[in-house]
């Protein structure tokens, strides 16, 4: 299948959610239009699908294990993007919320929030449909059982691809710099060095687990011959590192609330500061993982090509490295805006 094809595949295969859609809005009198946001849908579709053709950009074919492979990476790549973008979106919310008082500072807040977990419904709405797409492929189409060659990805566009995502989070500071009256300079002056200390962390870790074996990553963006235990040797240093950082990354919001308690019980700091720092460190950390999960997913497609027979895709590690973490911060935000209610 050509990723062109799977390209609109997947964005037509959402509507079938849509008479839900119909549902819900007219049963409290508005347009569908409350479900709509394009900037939310570029940071989920557009971030998860350039991450996966970095990687398979002409690797077209389809085997069962290549499809699992592809599909499982794109279910992840999609709620990896939702969650980067609601957790900058909170973290936009929590630093806003001292700059205004009284009731239209909480509805403007509500709306924000509103608008941010439109991201997670997309997020959620394309997992679901590559779920489907992916049954309709593996029951309908004939899969062949071997690759027979090399696929060899097209050079500029893959290094393109791979700069999208961190293109469209930099656009996304942007247009909250200009277009909501954030000032992002003001939180970099706050965040900036504990930001810069928390990715000094993230590269020192990579470094030690990761080290000389990240020359295989490069090895194979450029094409070069690959060994096949030297490729599930970096596969393996890879998912280390991509779970230790999830750990490292639960362990900063544990003493960022240990923070933000010392912030409530002091007269001369806010509190939305800390929560602010939570959500936006955790969308930084969402950021990297889904690099590094886009390069187990390229050697995966390395070992398919060489016939490997043991391919592990580690599906479930989103759900049990990162969701946990998420649910922890919706259900601290949720808290800490009733703090800030009753303060």
């Amino acid at each position: 299948m050509s990723n062109l094809r799977l390209f609109f595949l997947l964005l037509i295969i959402p509507l079938v959610f849509f008479p839900l859609l119909i549902f819900l809005t007219k049963s409290v009198d508005k347009s569908a239009g409350m479900f709509w946001d394009f900037i939310s849908l570029m940071i989920v579709f557009v971030t998860a699908f350039s991450a996966y053709l970095a990687s398979a950009n002409n690797k077209i074919y389809m085997n069962s294990k290549s499809i699992d492979l592809k599909f499982n990476f794109l279910k992840e790549a999609f709620l990896f993007s939702a969650f980067m973008g609601t957790t900058l979106g909170f973290a936009i919310m929590w630093s806003d919320t001292g700059s205004g008082e009284g009731g239209q500072l909480w509805i403007m807040l509500g709306y924000s929030m509103a608008v941010a977990l439109i991201t997670d419904t997309y997020g959620i709405g394309y997992y679901f449909s590559a779920t489907l797409l992916q049954n309709i492929l593996e029951k309908k189409s004939d899969l062949q059982d071997k690759v027979t060659s090399k696929y060899n990805s097209n050079k500029p566009l893959t290094f393109i691809f791979l700069l999208i995502p961190l293109i469209i989070y930099g656009l996304v500071l942007i247009f909250i710099k200009t277009n909501l009256g954030i000032d992002i300079n003001y939180l970099f002056s706050i965040y900036g060095n504990i930001i810069f200390s928390f990715l000094f962390i993230f590269f020192v870790i990579g470094f030690l687990l990761v080290g000389s074996n990240f020359k295989i990553v490069v090895k194979s963006y450029l094409y070069l011959p690959l060994d096949t235990n030297e490729l599930t040797a970096t596969i393996h240093d890879l998912n280390n590192l991509s779970r230790l950082m999830s750990i490292v990354t639960g362990l900063t919001t544990i003493l960022c609330l240990v923070v933000s308690g010392y912030l409530f019980a002091s007269e001369h700091l806010e509190i939305n500061h800390a929560f602010t720092l939570i959500s936006f460190i955790f969308s930084i950390s969402i950021l990297c993982i889904l690099y590094i999960r886009t390069f187990i997913f390229r050697l995966n497609l390395e070992l398919v090509e060489l016939n490997h027979m043991l391919i592990d895709s580690d599906k479930y590690f989103i759900f049990k490295y990162t969701l946990p973490i998420y649910f922890v911060i919706q259900i601290v935000s949720g808290f800490g805006f009733l703090i800030m209610i009753f303060k």
